[in-house]
């Protein structure tokens, strides 16, 4: 368990480190093109009498708009990752919030209750979960998690009427498509029913 910690606060230091590294180049590379506009705009404007028109030369419009491209191509990844940590946040607490609900109506209802998560098979279809009581029948509408973020397996999670779990403790893992960043894991203890985010 200390190494998976170590692991994922190693991963967010790496990330946080490339960002920083890749703003620090940005930022040096437009330093060092603007100054090179600036000193090439100066030198042609010192050269040109009192009777020419001052304005901005194609190449210095060029110059300027590959500036703005290396700063943006460096900022889009960024607010992508931002969306996707977003998504994976809101499945979580979905999923989370779904099983504490779950084990409540076990324990208030006296009945069996069992949260059921479902891996899509394709990638085009959003992983689904659901409650069901002991006849089948479902106690809420079924919820999917955003495309972007999958269940690593499918897993059913039954509620005794105490709260307890029936198998013992289990746990629901939750990762986001297409990244190397570590998943969440919710792990719900077997005696007790407790909910908790890893």
């Amino acid at each position: 368990m200390r190494s998976k910690d170590n692991l994922h606060s190693i991963c967010n230091e790496e990330r946080h480190v490339a960002k920083q590294v890749a703003g620090h180049v940005a930022k040096q590379v437009a330093g060092h093109v603007a100054k090179q506009v600036a000193g090439h705009v100066a030198k042609r404007r010192r050269g040109r009498t009192m009777n020419q028109e001052h304005g901005v030369t194609l190449i210095e419009l060029m110059m300027v708009m590959v500036i703005m491209a290396i700063v943006l191509s460096i900022s889009v990844p960024a607010f992508n990752s931002i969306g996707r940590g977003s998504d994976m946040r809101g499945a979580v607490s979905g999923v989370r919030s779904t099983l504490a609900q779950s084990r409540q109506w076990a324990i208030t209802h006296r009945e069996q209750t069992t949260f059921q998560c479902v891996r899509s098979m394709n990638s085009t279809n959003p992983d689904s979960y659901f409650v069901t009581n002991a006849f089948g029948l479902f106690l809420q509408a079924t919820s999917t998690l955003p495309l972007s973020v999958r269940f690593q397996s499918d897993v059913g999670v039954t509620f005794k009427t105490d709260g307890s779990l029936a198998s013992g403790p289990a746990a629901v893992d939750i990762s986001l498509v297409s990244s190397n960043a570590p998943g969440k894991e919710i792990q719900i203890t077997g005696l007790t029913g407790g909910i908790r985010v890893q």
